[in-house]
């Protein structure tokens, strides 16, 4: 790559996510992301998952239905996949009396077992919880697969943080994923949210 190419480049990730900290601080909520926007950070994130010559997944895996839209994207764009669609988890989110949320995976694919190595990808990744819960799961029920993370936004202090990510949020976590999440296009006012009574407030979804 010659300096010219090489400086466009920067300056093209320096302008994206300079749009996503003015999206996060100054867009009010209810406005939707550019979908240009997302497809550069998803090609970011399929450029990641390339470069590493270690790890080549047979299947994309995704976590509820926004992680399933944007695996649909990721398995698109990946090669050598031994399945073109993404496989899904269904969650659940619920929040205790002492106010702390949990994720809890409702169903999994049953056939993980048949695969060598997976991608299990979220749309965008708060805590990691939705992350973390996904995880165990497939350590319980296929212990033999090879399975590696990735998200499409992450917050970077997150407690489990993806091993690819398209666009880490925020220094140290101070912008919202939550907003990102209801930024997405497909996000409309019909659209049936995990925690409907926190539908508008500020609590970050796993979805």
């Amino acid at each position: 790559m010659d300096a010219e190419n090489f400086l466009v480049g920067v300056l093209s990730s320096l302008v994206a996510t300079l749009i996503v900290a003015f999206y996060l601080r100054y867009v009010p909520r209810g406005r939707r992301m550019p979908f240009r926007l997302i497809m550069r950070d998803l090609d970011r994130l399929v450029k990641r998952m390339k470069a590493d010559s270690t790890f080549h997944p047979e299947a994309v895996v995704a976590i509820s239905r926004s992680g399933a839209i944007v695996g649909g994207v990721l398995a698109g764009l990946l090669d050598g996949l031994t399945i073109q669609a993404p496989l899904v988890f269904a969650i659940e989110l619920k929040r205790g009396i002492d106010g702390v949320r949990t994720t809890v995976i409702t169903s999994g694919p049953s056939n993980l077992s048949e695969f060598k190595r997976i991608v299990l990808v979220t749309c965008t990744n708060d805590t990691g919880e939705a992350l973390r819960a996904a995880s165990e799961w497939i350590a319980r029920n296929a212990p033999s697969v090879e399975v590696r993370t990735a998200a499409l936004y992450s917050r970077r202090n997150a407690v489990v943080h993806p091993d690819f990510v398209g666009r880490d949020t925020g220094k140290k976590g101070r912008y919202d994923t939550a907003k990102l999440l209801v930024g997405m296009p497909w996000m409309n006012e019909n659209w049936t949210h995990d925690l409907p009574r926190e539908r508008n407030g500020g609590d970050a979804q796993h979805t």
